[in-house]
């Protein structure tokens, strides 16, 4: 029966002798790291070194000879920058799994035994003079004297949770997040002759294969044995969200699997979602949630909002979340609908759903250096995920940046149109608009209905790209009908769109009227259709009735100073009984 366990049982772990058994895995650490693996010691009267990166000046964990603490890792100029303050100290002949974590960014090194955190210091230096890694060793000497399992070395600083959904099994390397090297030890067979068996192998597809230094490879010890490691453990897949209104902006960079990565922030919130098509490598995504809804040319978009950054551009799929509040939010400080979805069976809310991608850097609408580009995500791509409470919007992208939720007629163009009028003359009704500012705009559909509802495109006027204070006219030949309604989609270079108000026009009133620009602070003027009123007295009132101003109507487009009044809402009366308002600011 022993020589049948003794030849037949696949290894799992791997005996170091304490003396000069270590495994050297070549230059893989990173500057941000995590290190963790299975230990189980024969002896805890040795400087018994786990995962270490030779050099002077590097970093190394290990479980010291003092027994006032079980566990360290630190840097040359402190070796015990963490410590397990636990003065039991290890047992021999007992599991443990542990970990360290370093976070280059911010000097942070925590330290980690069986799931629970037992130390931190924000003040630990980066390594400085070489990042090759041995396995039970500091480089050759301080040798570990027990058995090792489930080694896992990681280019971020890994979060607690992921640490705890992580220890109890074999890593699954599919869709691991900065997953650098992964070391099952399943080589060999159980105290049989393995001296063929030299190379441990790296499972996480990244080649990092390492190479079994001084092992005897037969009998009980320095060769391949039982671990203590079994099953599998999927992805981590985080069960918050990243970030917190006004808390400024959380980022995680890392190498997209291609598989997809899920992009966590040190507190395990999660960032964001990459599935690669063409691009590859480091990816750096970044969360932020202003303290209440913002606006661009007077219109809002979603707090949360989102910057992916690849080291080179390319194609993915990308998912990203929100949560109901933020909508809710969002619908409380739009002017008007659509809205965002109010719960999962509103389809009109989910369909009305859209997003603006801005290329190139910046932080908010308008301060990108690169264009914009409109996304409507498939209306079946945007779900709520009810077990954890959240919104999933993924959409397919080419090239990255900045990611801003919004509506379809909420959108964050760079128009900002000032007016939008209409008067008839006779055959054609005249169509004017004034904007005071476009960036990036290319033209404007002009949109008929003969009944508010149904509209069609009846001309494409060109934009004024990039440009102020524009004035455009237009004169549509109308048909048959007396009323029409019109509509202005504004478009910009890259299909982003928004429209305007609607206005009604009809060649039976006594007089069409409207006045531009609106607002204004120092003349407006006024358009009327009917000749009949040539001649005849305007009345300005503000919204008490009280008389401002009598102004006499000399020509149909009537400019009227207004720098005088204060700033708020008036009326225009005409003689006939019609009237406009206008704002003065």
């Amino acid at each position: 029966l022993l020589s049948f366990y003794g030849n037949g049982q696949a290894a799992t772990g791997l005996n170091f002798d304490g003396i000069d058994d270590y495994v050297s895995c070549g230059n893989i650490l990173t500057p941000s790291y995590t290190k963790e693996a299975w230990i189980n010691l024969t002896a805890t009267n040795f400087y018994n070194n786990i995962i270490s990166s030779g050099g002077s000046g590097d970093h190394a964990f290990w479980v010291p000879s003092d027994p006032t603490h079980s566990l360290s890792a630190g840097h040359n100029g402190l070796w015990t920058s963490v410590v397990d303050p636990d003065p039991s100290g290890m047992s021999a002949s007992t599991w443990y799994h542990v970990a360290v974590t370093y976070d280059a960014a911010t000097t942070t090194m925590k330290l980690y035994k069986n799931g629970a955190l037992v130390s931190t210091n924000t003040s630990v230096p980066a390594f400085a003079n070489g990042n090759g890694v041995s396995i039970g060793a500091y480089g050759s000497f301080a040798v570990f004297i027990g058995v090792i399992d489930e080694v896992r070395i990681w280019n971020r600083a890994l979060c607690q949770d992921e640490i705890q959904n992580n220890m109890n099994c074999g890593l699954d390397p599919t869709g691991q997040n900065g997953l650098v090297a992964l070391y099952h030890f399943d080589q060999g067979t159980v105290n049989a002759d393995n001296t063929g068996i030299t190379t441990l192998i790296d499972a996480s597809g990244n080649g990092n294969n390492g190479t079994l230094n001084n092992f005897a490879l037969t009998g009980s010890t320095s060769n391949w044995v039982a671990g203590t490691v079994t099953g599998t453990c999927s992805a981590f897949a985080p069960t918050t969200l990243a970030g917190t209104p006004g808390g400024g902006t959380v980022s995680s960079t890392s190498t997209v699997s291609s598989s997809g990565t899920y992009y966590v922030a040190s507190d395990c919130g999660l960032i964001a979602k990459v599935l690669p098509g063409t691009v590859s490598g480091s990816i750096t995504s970044k969360v932020t949630i202003d303290a209440t809804v913002q606006f661009y040319n007077l219109s809002p978009y979603v707090q949360r909002h989102y910057d992916i950054e690849p080291a080179s551009d390319g194609s993915a799929t990308i998912t990203l979340y929100y949560t109901q509040a933020e909508f809710d939010n969002y619908n409380t400080a739009h002017y008007g609908p659509p809205f965002l979805p109010t719960s999962s069976a509103d389809a009109t809310g989910i369909a009305a759903l859209v997003i603006t991608q801005y290329h190139g850097t910046g932080t908010a609408p308008g301060n990108y250096s690169g264009s914009a580009v409109l996304i409507d995500p498939a209306d079946g791509n945007i779900v709520w995920n009810s077990t954890l409470s959240r919104w999933e919007v993924t959409f397919d992208v080419t090239g990255f940046s900045g990611f801003y939720l919004h509506t379809t007629t909420g959108g964050i163009l760079p128009v900002n149109l000032v007016s939008f009028s209409g008067i008839n003359n006779g055959p054609y009704n005249k169509m004017q608009w004034v904007t005071a500012s476009e960036q990036n705009s290319d033209h404007f559909d002009l949109e008929r209905s003969t009944d508010g509802i149904s509209f069609i495109k009846t001309a494409t006027i060109p934009a004024q790209n990039n440009s102020s204070n524009n004035y455009y006219t237009y004169n549509d030949l109308k048909g048959a009908s007396n009323v029409y309604y019109y509509r202005l989609k504004m478009v910009d270079r890259d299909a982003a769109f928004k429209y305007s108000a609607i206005i009604r026009i009809s060649s039976k009133q006594n007089s069409f009227i409207s006045v531009y620009p609106n607002p204004a602070k120092e003349t407006i003027t006024v358009n009327v259709s009917d000749t009949k009123l040539l001649k005849t007295d305007i009345r300005l009132t503000d919204m008490n009735g009280r008389l401002v101003g009598i102004v006499n109507l000399n020509n149909l487009q009537q400019p009227v100073d207004i720098a005088r009044l204060n700033p708020g809402t008036y009326i225009i009366q005409f003689a006939d009984g019609s009237f406009a308002k206008f704002v003065k600011q």
